[in-house]
């Protein structure tokens, strides 16, 4: 499968995502993480979080939820807006 979460619930189960909240934090790793990063314990991250919401019965409800972590030297952010005013 090479479709995103995102593409195949709207596509295929006509879900509409009205709308996203998207967190960046920088923590310390566990040494789990550690060991699968190839990182130090105690260093430093980012993590980012992802929360898709649909809305259901005129509730607006959570979809999806993401979570990536990523190491401080492999890391890039890029975000682009479309304003529906």
């Amino acid at each position: 499968v090479t479709d995103s979460i995102h593409s195949v619930l709207i596509e295929k189960y006509g879900l509409s995502l009205v709308k996203l909240s998207h967190t960046i934090d920088i923590r310390a790793v566990n040494e789990e993480i550690a060991q699968l990063l190839d990182l130090k314990h105690s260093e430093k991250v980012f993590f980012v979080d992802r929360l898709s919401y649909t809305e259901k019965d005129g509730d607006v409800i959570p979809a999806v939820w993401y979570q990536a972590v990523y190491r401080r030297d492999d890391f890039h952010f890029q975000a682009a807006f479309q304003a529906s005013i």
